[in-house]
């Protein structure tokens, strides 16, 4: 079994200053119990080197913390290649100084004196015989920071089977290294979940995109400290949520943070930067791109338009169902997939109200689909296997997340982002089944993951995916008909994936994020069924939005936006009598750390449904005419 303890740190004068304030006496699993105590919505990031977390996963955690919640980050390297002095323990002890001031800034403490970081309260713990550093801000108990003090570039290694002793800073509280083998950070990083108990694992990309311009890589420490970090996750008994982001490789992608979001994730850094003057960091300060995000589509209603709720957790799907108005059940586990679930679901509807809940399995990148036995009733209690369009490339771990949509006939079609750039597609068979072997690519390079398929007024299919400078647009010419590439879809660069809809006349609307800016860009049909397309702005102000909005039609034939606001809550707005005519924006709170999705249920008012620090939370929202009701929130657990 695992093991946690505190170390007494000797009371030398080289850590005399962190050791100003005591820490609270241990309990018997080893930490003290507040204040992260088992369901407190905590949030724990695993990061492989000091600076990672603040050029790839902000503004995420900053909000986190501004937000007030508990959070620990995890550093399983010293990162003693770069950082400021002239040897390993010197830069290694400077790198932990940048992060620390980083934190500081982030909960808004100020910093006491930089020569000794005296915010900062530190000890030993001691983890199935591994020593580990941890500081905790005096004046926001709740933020730690932990070092595991690997040596920098050498998660790879461990992971191919090798073995290594820790850099031990200078200064620093712990003295002697610790013998570390692949499985030993493994145990050590569940030990430290099972003690933590968060709810949300943030964690690098353990699957980099390799189609970037220019073929950057990201750091092979990134990737195997994500497969380190999904594997502890594996053995978690917890409730836990997983969310992976992009590294290096996003250099190239369109910058999709406003520039009030850039500001101020730069100040952060340049609190870092103050031990690591080389690091040189600048493209990333304007990104943040989610791997493996939740998506949009989870959500869909039965055939009495109740909203049905879909989510992975603990790399499985559990179901969320409405009973009447803000009543619901669940949630109800379904069928173990055989392997970790990807958080990005899509829910594929039949014309007699049947559910499919599609998926792409982590453990063999195969996407798989677990269909309802009858409308409205139970799911069948195995998944179905629908393979992979990548099979025998040798990359069989580019293929991207589902998106889904029934054709003219019913027949549901799936689509996926490829190994060789672009898209796949997937028909069911005349009987409903699935041919494994038939996948089919569709024209087009340099797909970005999180695709968007809606069925159109004619009943054929409309496929958008982004790419780096571009917003790829699919269709039929004929009804079950193959897909073609529309080349005169307007020349609009994304940052972001698209959302796509069908409005109340018939018309296609899509919706992207702008480069920069922050706004919500709107490309629709100037006429219904007809392919002339036009394009402009939505502006969303204040609020900001740096992942892919979400789009549901209302009841009156409203289309209204959702979008993850600065302030890690929802922000909605819903469509005029004119296709760019949209309401101010409303401000619907909730505390959210993931996408939302949505659905009109039976009431005739948008179902929201997001993704929190204490799980699953839906409300209500009226979208008809100028009312502006809104139910509040309904935490589902």
């Amino acid at each position: 079994m695992p093991t946690i303890g505190i170390i007494a740190a000797a009371a030398t004068a080289a850590i005399l200053p962190y050791l100003a304030q005591p820490l609270a006496p241990p309990t018997a699993a080893g930490l003290p119990p507040a204040p992260h105590a088992s369901g407190s919505g905590g949030v724990m990031q695993v990061i492989a080197h000091e600076d990672d977390d603040l050029l790839f996963m902000n503004p995420d955690v900053d909000r986190s913390i501004s937000a007030g919640l508990a959070s620990v980050t995890i550093y399983l390297t010293a990162g003693e290649i770069t950082g400021d002095g002239t040897t390993p323990a010197d830069r290694a002890r400077n790198r932990q100084r940048g992060a620390e001031n980083a934190y500081a800034t982030m909960a808004g403490v100020a910093d006491g004196d930089d020569t000794t970081q005296r915010e900062w309260v530190g000890d030993v713990l001691s983890v199935n015989q591994k020593s580990i550093e941890r500081y905790r801000l005096r004046d926001r108990p709740n933020v730690e920071l932990l070092f595991m003090d690997l040596h920098d570039a050498s998660l790879q290694s461990l992971d191919a089977g090798g073995q290594e002793d820790t850099v031990v800073p200078t200064n620093g509280l712990v003295t002697v290294p610790s013998h570390y083998a692949q499985a030993d950070v493994v145990a050590v990083l569940r030990a430290l979940l099972q003690s933590y108990q968060p709810t949300l694992l943030r964690t690098q990309d353990a699957e980099p995109d390799v189609h970037s311009p220019g073929n950057v890589p990201d750091h092979p420490d990134h990737v195997a400290g994500a497969k380190f970090a999904r594997q502890a996750a594996a053995g978690y008994a917890g409730p836990l949520y997983e969310l992976s982001y992009r590294g290096y490789n996003t250099s190239n992608a369109p910058a999709n943070l406003a520039a009030t979001e850039v500001t101020r994730k730069t100040a952060i850094d340049a609190e870092y930067q103050l031990f690591d003057h080389a690091q040189g960091a600048t493209a990333w300060l304007a990104r943040q791109y989610y791997r493996w995000s939740s998506g949009t589509a989870w959500a869909s209603t039965d055939p009495g338009g109740r909203a049905q709720l879909f989510v992975v957790r603990n790399g499985q799907v559990q179901w969320y169902s409405q009973a009447d108005a803000l009543v619901w059940t669940g949630p109800t586990q379904l069928a173990n997939a055989g392997g970790e679930l990807a958080p990005a679901l899509a829910v594929g509807r039949h014309p007699d109200g049947r559910l499919e809940v599609f998926a792409h399995r982590l453990s063999d990148h195969h996407l798989v689909v677990l269909p309802q036995t009858s409308a409205g009733g139970a799911f069948l209690s195995s998944w179905v296997d629908l393979g992979s369009p990548n099979l025998g490339s040798g990359m069989e771990d580019q293929v991207g997340a589902p998106a889904v949509a029934p054709s003219g006939d019913g027949r549901l079609v799936v689509f996926v982002s490829n190994a060789g750039g672009g898209v796949s597609a997937l028909t069911q068979t005349a009987a409903g089944a699935w041919n494994s072997a038939a996948w089919t690519a569709l024209p087009g390079t340099g797909v970005q993951d999180g695709l968007s398929a809606v069925t159109n007024a004619l009943g054929r299919i409309d496929v958008f995916a982004s790419t780096r400078t571009a917003l790829l647009h699919w269709f039929q010419n004929v009804l079950n008909g193959p897909f073609q590439l529309d080349t005169a879809f307007p020349a609009v660069q994304p940052a972001g994936a698209p959302a796509a809809v069908l409005d109340a006349t018939g018309r296609v609307e899509v919706v992207d994020l702008e480069p920069q800016t922050g706004n919500l860009r709107l490309t629709y049909q100037v006429q219904p069924t007809v392919r002339t397309w036009s394009t402009g702005l939505l502006g969303i102000g204040d609020t900001g939005e740096t992942t892919a909005p979400e789009t549901v039609l209302s009841s009156s034939g409203r289309v209204m936006l959702l979008a993850l606001d600065r302030n890690s809550g929802i922000s909605a707005t819903s469509q005029g009598q004119q296709v760019l005519s949209f309401d101010p924006w409303n401000s619907l709170g909730g505390g959210v750390l993931e996408q939302p999705a949505a659905v009109v249920d039976s009431s005739g008012r948008a179902t929201i449904g997001t993704i929190g620090s204490n799980g699953v939370s839906v409300a209500q929202f009226d979208v008809s005419g100028n009312t502006t009701y809104f139910s509040g929130w309904l935490s589902l657990g």
